[in-house]
């Protein structure tokens, strides 16, 4: 059998629906991986925080998100210390 490597559009509609309204908050969301998992949750209608220890780098995909019609914030948040947690 072969493996599928897409969605159906049913399919995608109902993923999309599980994150729309939830707020997600993504750890190391200034760059990389991070920064990709931020705009695919605001594609899914997620309400993003955008965490990461450099403040301006999460600031710049915070409002990547809101210019494109996606809501997030960003927070300065070093992961290492408790009391920035």
């Amino acid at each position: 059998m072969p493996v599928r490597t897409h969605f159906l559009k049913e399919e995608a509609e109902i993923a999309m629906s599980a994150f729309a309204g939830k707020i997600c908050l993504v750890t190391g969301g200034g760059s990389g991986l991070g920064r990709a998992l931020c705009h695919r949750l605001a594609d899914m209608r997620a309400v993003v925080t955008v965490a990461d220890i450099d403040e301006g780098a999460a600031s710049i995909v915070a409002q990547e998100i809101t210019d494109r019609g996606g809501q997030a914030a960003a927070a300065c948040v070093d992961v290492t210390d408790a009391e920035s947690v």
